[in-house]
């Protein structure tokens, strides 16, 4: 680790990919730069919003591959569409 201006620990990447912030404070926390990357050392350890996001570094790195939940499709008899959460009447 290494210390970029007053309080950057790191240069803000892991495994070649940028930490974002996840509460976008980047006007707020000395760690977050203007482009919201976050230059903490380990947040999940040490930064209690991110923790409140991320339990594990394996948690977040698996969070692109996790299943999308989708809607099943419109309810017929009741009218309602799930997608667009309202009731489609052919009125």
């Amino acid at each position: 680790m290494y210390k970029i201006g007053d309080a950057f620990e790191t240069d803000g990447m892991r495994d070649g990919q940028p930490i974002y912030c996840t509460v976008n404070a980047y006007g707020d926390c000395p760690y977050c730069d203007q482009c919201n990357i976050c230059h903490i050392a380990d947040p999940i350890e040490d930064c209690d919003d991110f923790d409140a996001f991320w339990d594990s570094w394996e948690e977040y790195d698996n969070v692109d591959t996790e299943e999308v939940w989708e809607p099943e499709e419109v309810d017929l008899e009741t009218g309602f569409n799930p997608y667009e959460g309202e009731y489609d009447y052919d009125c």
